[in-house]
Parts: C-alpha cells; structure tokens; sequence
C-alpha cells in the first residue's frame, strides 16, 4: 500500500473507522462482549482515546553557572593586585591569578590610580 493509496475505512454503527483502528479494537471488544463502537464511547469517556499525539517532555534545562559574587577585596589581594601591575601584566591576568573579572581588576585598579597595563601575548591575554 502506497501513502498516496486512500485509508479503508469500516463501517460502524456510530459511523465510519479506519480499518487498523478496527482491526486493533475488535479483538478486544469481542473479549469483553461488546461492540466496537461501545468500546469506543467507553473510551472517549475515559480520555484514554485522545486524538492529539502526546506533547514530548521539555527537554531539562541546565542550570546556568552561579554568577560570581560580590567579594570584598582582601588586603593579600590588594598587594597582590600592586605587585602584579608594577611587574606589568595585563587586567586580563591579574583577573586570572585572582580568580577575577577582567573588568573587576580595571575598576578597582582605576580606584587605586593605576594606569592600565596593556596586554600581550606575553600574558597569555590571546590564549
């Protein structure tokens, strides 16, 4: 049978089925002593015939890594901070060793008075 090829269908008292679907339900009406179309009616009271095909599960969603918090910068990692910008490494760098924000680095280096330290290859800043 070709998927162009129409479905068969047989007739039922409450009208028309197709005949896989009657073929699957007659057995089992027969069992139970009933008609089809009973079987049928018993079912869709049921809900256990629903003509929608069942919505897939949604997929689990990982959670995001926890944004880093705010920590208060300790006087270690204010003298690590001085040292690491007067040997000439980058925001970038210091972020790394301070398990820090590049950006974080930048603002509280401004805050010191600080001039930038530019990156480079050096540093690792591409890698």
């Amino acid at each position: 049978m070709t998927e162009d090829a129409p479905l068969t269908t047989v007739q039922v008292r409450g009208g028309k089925m197709p005949a896989p679907m009657f073929r699957h339900l007659y057995p089992i009406a027969r069992e139970q002593g009933r008609d089809v179309f009973d079987l049928l009616v018993e079912l869709a009271r049921r809900q256990l015939l629903d003509p929608t095909p069942p919505t897939p599960a949604p997929a689990k969603v990982e959670p995001e890594a926890p944004a880093r918090r705010m920590r208060r910068w300790t006087p270690d990692e204010l003298e690590a901070l001085g040292h690491m910008h007067a040997t000439g490494l980058s925001d970038h760098a210091i972020g790394r060793h301070l398990d820090r924000g590049a950006g974080t680095i930048a603002t509280k280096r401004r805050s010191l008075g600080l001039p930038a330290n530019y990156a480079s290859f050096r540093d690792g800043y591409n890698s």
